[in-house]
């Protein structure tokens, strides 16, 4: 018995260094995902269309509402990050209560923070996602951001 514990030891020991050597798998454009409550499977999916959508920033009192097309992917809704870009300095926008909203294929959202004053000096970027848990398992390079009108 002693014997047999100890290559069972040794093996578990060997299969521990194996598996940590283990390097992050590459990202492809084939995705498969496991339908969960909060996901729904697909496999091989691309967003249509396959580039990030043109925003269009207004200036509405102290806001900017932003609007942009919808990109599906495939059966799925894609998810947004919008940006707001000041120089080379890129700040997440449309979060919590403000998250992008979906009305007939035009998505909306609105920035709060922005500055008191005249026309912002900010441009304005969308990037469609897939999220999963809350972590980007695909998407498109973020479109040309684009200027306050």
């Amino acid at each position: 018995m002693g014997c047999v514990k100890r290559a069972l030891i040794m093996v578990s020991v060997a299969m521990s260094l194996l598996v940590s050597d283990v390097k992050p798998a590459k990202v492809s454009m084939l995705f498969a995902a496991t339908g969960t409550p909060s996901t729904t499977s697909f496999v091989g999916a691309t967003f249509s269309p396959n580039v990030a959508p043109t925003v269009r920033a207004i200036r509405q009192g102290a806001n900017v509402e932003l609007t942009w097309t919808e990109v599906s992917l495939g059966q799925v809704t894609s998810n947004y990050l919008v940006w707001r870009v000041d120089g080379s300095r890129w700040t997440q926008i449309c979060l919590g209560a403000d998250v992008p909203v979906l009305v007939s294929a035009t998505v909306t959202c609105r920035d709060r923070r922005v500055a008191q004053g005249g026309v912002p000096t900010f441009r304005y970027a969308v990037e469609p996602v897939h999220l999963v848990s809350g972590a980007v398992t695909w998407s498109l390079a973020p479109g040309v951001p684009q200027p306050v009108a």
